[in-house]
């Protein structure tokens, strides 16, 4: 476990605030030099204490976010339901939990009709091994005004998940857009 001292909490908030300053800048304002603004850095990173992305406002695209907590039935099945919805490209958080719910997810919806197809025939609602599932379309997000969603560069013919949108009646009847990993995906992501 690596802890952050009282310089590396000052950069790791400069950064927050701005991500895209220089080393020169953050090192004016941290009264350091370049150079080791750029080391601490580096250290951070490198320990994965630090992440340096490109975080999307979410809201400004007109994307919704849902919880959806999922009890999945057995071990085995959770870490395979783990492992296939860790490449769903709607998914921003995965964990497990310590409850009747074994499972959370936070996505990333483009338009109602995705929250329909989300909470009536997606993987996460009807996959082998999940019990039962809740979902929680959220209101008014206060916090954070931006997500690192991860946006799907090459298209394959199959979601992540193993679903064939293109085949989904949904999908076919224009009330869904897919998924954005598969090719003839019609939504902004």
């Amino acid at each position: 476990m690596h802890e952050l001292d009282s310089l590396d909490k000052r950069l790791v908030r400069t950064l927050q605030e701005d991500g895209r300053l220089s080393l020169v800048e953050l090192g004016r304002r941290l009264g350091l030099s370049h150079v080791a603004v750029g080391k601490r850095l580096n250290k951070l990173v490198e320990r994965g204490v630090v992440k340096v992305q490109a975080d999307l406002g979410f809201k400004r695209l007109g994307l919704r976010l849902l919880l959806v907590l999922i009890e999945v039935e057995g071990r085995e099945a959770l870490d395979k339901l783990c492992e296939v919805f860790s490449h769903c490209p709607r998914m921003l958080m995965l964990s497990t939990l310590i409850a009747g719910f074994n499972l959370m997810a936070l996505m990333v919806a483009e338009d109602e009709r995705v929250v329909e197809s989300i909470t009536t025939c997606c993987a996460v609602r009807d996959a082998p091994g999940i019990k039962r599932t809740e979902v929680y379309l959220a209101g008014n997000v206060v916090l954070p005004s931006h997500l690192p969603l991860r946006l799907a560069i090459e298209r394959g013919d199959r979601a992540p998940c193993g679903r064939e949108c293109l085949a989904c009646p949904r999908f076919k009847e224009d009330r869904c857009p897919g998924c954005p990993s598969v090719k003839g995906y019609r939504g902004p992501l």
